[in-house]
């Protein structure tokens, strides 16, 4: 929910996003298919808030959560419903970009969607005001760093390490998207996409699906305890 990379290939669409919270949250729990609304929903769980940051489902559909809009926000005292819930609740709607577009968020805490939806790339953005929706394109690559954590400036220079990690090679598999999430700035432990700032606030997992025409593929990486899961599940025709 603090670093999201899409990857967009002939053959299959990636999606790695690193988690970054505080140490004393509770671990959550490894990727599960949930029934919501009318569809199926794949995502690991935040026993706290009971949402998640990152959601697939049965026809292909991804969204994934980032913290903060556009720039920095104070943080309120409360906020009446968890950012967690919010992407949820929209990747469980028959049609998420619509729902979005109707979707009240006043008194919601500024964040950041990465929505795939009916093979269509957004970024949809509220600020705590305000909405805001880009339309991306599907066989590009980006990486997004959360404004709350990442200045301009080391957002740029994030950016660049995925340029430098990209460059040259004409196919990009999920292993090394996984390695680029995994050992990227390894030698800034405040900045690299695996964030350590005194053991307080640390990347806690590395999440990663895979969407072809017929399958989903979520890989879970819990960082402490280590630990591995995935989970498959199938595309609807």
């Amino acid at each position: 929910m603090c670093t999201v990379s899409y990857i967009g290939t002939s053959t299959e669409i990636i999606i790695t996003s690193n988690r970054d919270e505080r140490s004393a949250r509770p671990v959550a729990l490894p990727p599960e298919i949930y029934s919501v609304e009318t569809k199926r929903l794949l995502y690991p769980k935040d026993p706290l808030g009971g949402g998640s940051w990152f959601t697939a489902d049965q026809f292909g559909n991804a969204a994934v959560l980032l913290n903060g809009a556009t720039e920095k926000h104070l943080p309120a005292l409360h906020y009446r419903k968890s950012r967690g819930l919010i992407l949820t609740e929209i990747a469980a709607a028959p049609s998420p970009i619509d729902h979005w577009k109707r979707i009240v968020l006043k008194g919601i805490e500024p964040l950041t969607i990465i929505l795939l939806n009916n093979k269509k790339l957004s970024q949809l953005s509220w600020n705590g005001s305000r909405k805001n929706t880009i339309t991306l394109e599907t066989k590009r690559n980006y990486l997004w760093s959360s404004v709350t954590l990442y200045s301009e400036e080391i957002r740029r220079r994030r950016e660049k390490w995925f340029r430098d990690f990209l460059s040259g090679k004409s196919m990009i598999s999920a292993g090394e998207m996984l390695l680029f999430h995994s050992s990227t700035g390894k030698d800034d432990p405040q900045n690299g996409l695996m964030m350590n700032r005194d053991n307080a606030l640390r990347t806690v997992s590395i999440t990663q699906t895979r969407i072809d025409q017929e399958r989903v593929l979520m890989t879970y990486l819990q960082i402490q305890p280590p630990t591995e899961f995935s989970k498959i599940m199938a595309v609807c025709p």
